[in-house]
């Protein structure tokens, strides 16, 4: 069997329009060097597994999890840094009791399979791009900032959750619906 790059997200591509937000940060973030994610690719990760032949019975795990709906709400637009320079540019989500209760649950039903949880702790947000290289850090929070403020905060309610290929290439990862997931209403 041949090994696949997985995680487990949640589509968010007709939620939202990701187009003109990333619109506007391209253009006020123009001196930045950013790779800009796919407005088609957008969503939220709830794990991440990586390469794995065991595709499978990781499907079959998944089905047995019956979980709730959840909401999820914007929280504003930030960024991640790595050696104190700006790594990725998000958008920040508070999750519900019931998010947190199906991240736990995924990773207790994947443990059995070899797969370990998450070292870090689980902080959801929606990747928008990531900064290959920027010189001026306080310019780049200004504009981050400055972009933040006109961002509508949005509750959304979130009724399924995927298992996703990851395909990596030159012009960017394609993403493939492997397994959906309903949870309850």
């Amino acid at each position: 069997m041949e090994s696949k790059r997985l995680f487990i997200g949640v589509n968010l591509v007709d939620r939202f329009d990701f187009n003109s937000l990333i619109y506007i940060l391209k253009k006020e973030l123009a001196w930045c060097d950013i790779k800009w994610v796919n407005p088609f690719n957008i969503h939220l990760t709830i794990k991440f597994i990586g390469d794995t032949k065991l595709f499978e019975k990781i499907t079959n795990q998944l089905n047995f999890i019956k979980k709730s709906s959840f909401d999820i709400n914007f929280d504003g637009l930030s960024y991640f840094s790595r050696d104190s320079l700006p790594s990725t540019v998000h958008i920040e989500t508070l999750i519900s009791d019931n998010c947190l209760k199906l991240y736990t649950e995924i990773e207790n039903k994947l443990l059995p399979l070899g797969l370990d949880k998450d070292s870090r702790c689980f902080k959801p947000h929606i990747t928008l791009g990531r900064v290959k290289q920027c010189s001026d850090v306080k310019r780049f929070k200004d504009a981050i900032a400055k972009i933040d403020q006109t961002i509508e905060k949005l509750k959304i309610n979130i009724c399924d959750f995927i298992l996703f290929e990851s395909i990596l290439k030159p012009q960017g990862p394609e993403y493939r619906v492997l397994q959906k997931y309903n949870l309850e209403s």
